[in-house]
């Protein structure tokens, strides 16, 4: 018989349940987050996280996957599809049981899944890395707000935290609403309330020159004559365009 299980939608709460999964020996669950539960489907357990039993689940797994297989299933989780969970849990129920990984059996349909996915997570990833745009709103700190379509900003948190790491700065994840602030010495995770002043409206006198001179810059190597806005659109799909400084 088929049990149902969903937990709290954390990455920590996952873990938890392939910890609980393997405690009551639970074959084959279907794992769903709260947030994003069938609501046609009966609830058997909700596993409450504990993160003891996290720390467990990820310790006895590096011993038996790879770090990079490990990244692989960190990477489903933050693609946020509604079958990563059961996808996350399938996977590591049976590279457990075998007591080594099953990240590189393509003939298994849900590590193929899998591979699909972060491919596409890698490529909003690198998306990312390249169209996002700050505007300094104070001196020598910078704002930039990005709308992704995965949970990818810890995943670009050590790009750019090595690329400026001489000013302060916050992207901000719209769509999560949820941000990252590089204090210059390290990284911390915020979130902006609904109450709170949008760090933009706090315009002072150097406002735009940081985004002037991306304006300059894509004038200057955007010559008429070699304009393709095929290409263009092929390369920055239009749904980054309102967070590009330079087409402001």
């Amino acid at each position: 018989m088929t049990t149902s299980i969903t937990y709290d939608g954390s990455f920590t709460g996952l873990m938890t349940v392939v910890y609980d999964i393997f405690l009551y020996k639970i074959e084959s669950p279907i794992v769903q987050s709260r947030f994003n539960k069938d609501l046609n489907l009966y609830n058997d357990l909700e596993i409450i996280t504990c993160e003891n039993k996290a720390l467990k689940t990820l310790r006895y797994l590096r011993n038996i996957i790879p770090k990079h297989e490990i990244n692989l299933i960190k990477k489903t989780f933050l693609s946020e599809r509604k079958n990563a969970e059961q996808l996350i849990a399938s996977v590591l129920q049976q590279s457990i049981k075998q007591k080594s990984s099953i990240l590189n059996d393509y003939s298994n349909p849900n590590v193929l899944a899998i591979h699909k996915i972060v491919k596409s997570v890698d490529q909003e990833k690198h998306r990312m890395k390249a169209f996002v745009r700050f505007r300094e709103i104070e001196n020598n700190f910078f704002y930039a707000e990005c709308y992704p379509d995965f949970d990818v900003l810890p995943l670009i948190v050590e790009h750019f935290a090595t690329r400026y790491a001489d000013q302060k700065w916050i992207i901000y994840d719209l769509k999560r609403n949820y941000g990252v602030f590089y204090d210059l010495a390290q990284v911390e995770y915020i979130c902006l309330k609904r109450d709170r002043v949008d760090p933009l409206d706090h315009k002072t006198g150097d406002m735009f020159d940081y985004e002037k001179l991306w304006s300059t810059y894509f004038g200057r190597t955007n010559i008429e004559s070699r304009k393709n806005s095929k290409l263009f659109v092929q390369h920055v799909p239009k749904r980054y365009w309102k967070h590009l400084t330079e087409l402001q």
